[in-house]
């Protein structure tokens, strides 16, 4: 029995073959003739391949409505790569492992709700690295709609995104969500130097993570010192005193707490599932 503070079960899968098509929720193998020359490079294709040398990414998941210069060019690519439509919903963790990039392909026809579907698709799987390409004819627009886009992602939890304005002329600028100290844009340039993701939890600018301790013995412990003042401690509450600090966040109970108050793992999961709680300060068995 291992105790983990949080775990994820990854499910490998292993393809031998150039593309993988994902029709009716069923995976089925197929090969796309990259009809570009290799020398004729859309912006968005030098981006990936950027990309690409930087992760060590095992799959690539391309959510496309129509048939786009990438899905022809990505041919040419040795990492198996799953090609999906954008208007529908697929149920994709229990058959590929979460090293993935997910890469959308927008275009001005689709509406923002249609994002729904790829939220339901990456189910519990927020953190994954997500790249979306706009294409419209009009940039004023298209960065308009890049931030709607990124406002969507972040009201979902999903931070790992960045976007991109153009066609298959080159783009020189994308712009990056960022979620701390509140919801914002940044506007970077592209270049063999650029960070597409960046740790964006690496510094919380003071963020308050919202939290309440079990109160079971020897974990967590809430009393008062001498200056009358409430203290957590136990090895579970110190360790999450130094999280907030590596982070720069600080610790807020989701209500007053009071000494001896002994709250059961069913209701931190429960709250933490419904958004009540950031961080529930319990360790549990990985089954194996």
């Amino acid at each position: 029995m291992f105790i983990k503070f949080y775990s994820i079960c990854l499910t490998y899968l292993s393809i031998f073959t150039t593309n993988v098509i994902l029709k009716d929720n069923h995976l089925t193998l197929t090969t796309i003739r990259a009809e570009f020359q290799i020398n004729h490079r859309t912006a968005v294709y030098e981006i990936l391949l950027d990309i690409l040398s930087k992760h060590n990414f095992e799959t690539i998941y391309l959510k496309t409505s129509s048939t786009c210069s990438l899905c022809k060019l990505i041919g040419n690519l040795t990492i198996p790569v799953i090609i999906d439509d954008l208007r529908t919903s697929s149920q994709i963790k229990p058959t590929i492992n979460s090293n993935l990039i997910a890469i959308v392909f927008w275009n001005k026809n689709l509406s923002i709700s249609t994002l729904n579907l790829l939220v339901q698709t990456l189910h519990s799987m927020r953190e994954t690295k997500t790249m979306i390409y706009v294409s419209t004819a009009s940039e004023k627009y298209s960065f308009k709609l890049v931030e709607n886009i990124l406002s969507f992602f972040y009201n979902h939890k999903m931070f790992n995104v960045f976007a991109f304005i153009g066609d298959s002329s080159y783009k020189s600028e994308f712009y990056t969500l960022w979620a701390y100290p509140n919801f914002h844009i940044v506007k970077e340039s592209v270049s063999a130097l650029a960070d597409y993701f960046p740790n964006k939890f690496k510094n919380l600018h003071g963020t308050s993570i919202i939290t309440l301790p079990d109160q079971l013995e020897p974990r967590t412990i809430v009393h008062r010192n001498k200056l009358g003042q409430q203290v957590l401690t136990g090895y579970v509450g110190k360790l999450m005193l130094t999280l907030a600090w590596k982070l720069n966040a600080t610790l807020k109970y989701a209500r007053p707490v009071k000494g001896g108050e002994i709250i059961f793992y069913g209701d931190l999961l429960a709250s933490t599932k419904n958004g009540t709680l950031i961080c529930q300060p319990v360790f549990y068995p990985l089954q194996m």
